[in-house]
């Protein structure tokens, strides 16, 4: 096994170097990160008409948004309630290498989710951080 691992990790793949070399090329890889952004955009646009200004920190063309909870509030409960709605939120303490400080989620705004979906969830969060 470590002979065969060795083997497809001493170099990169020689077609997926092909297909970024022609991509590079001919500018597909420019619009594909051009694509990719401005739907991270329109996704962090939608969740700054949803949720409370401040309640949140993100990068404008990130996917993902950080969302300090309240003392009381239970990450797990809420992460799951986004799980139901489509969405993928990840409590702070799986991110931490010891000890997590205060309550926190990471929401995940990319993935298969289409934008309507997306607004029910973020719509959720809205919910969950009112309530505590």
């Amino acid at each position: 096994l470590a002979a065969e691992v060795h083997e497809v990790n001493v170099m990169a793949p020689p077609l997926n170097v092909a297909l970024v070399t022609r991509w590079l090329e001919d500018g597909s890889y420019d619009r594909l990160i051009c694509e990719t952004r401005a739907e991270a955009a329109a996704r962090q646009a939608i969740a700054a008409e949803i949720l409370p200004g401040g309640s949140y920190a993100a990068h404008p063309c990130g996917y993902h948004l950080w969302v300090p909870l309240a003392s009381g509030a239970d990450p797990v409960r809420l992460a799951g309630e986004l799980r139901r709605a489509g969405m993928t939120a990840i409590p702070a303490d799986r991110f931490a290498a010891g000890e997590a400080e205060g309550r926190a989620l990471r929401v995940s705004l990319g993935g298969a989710i289409d934008r309507a979906a997306m607004r029910c969830g973020l719509a959720a969060l809205a919910g969950g951080l009112a309530n505590g």
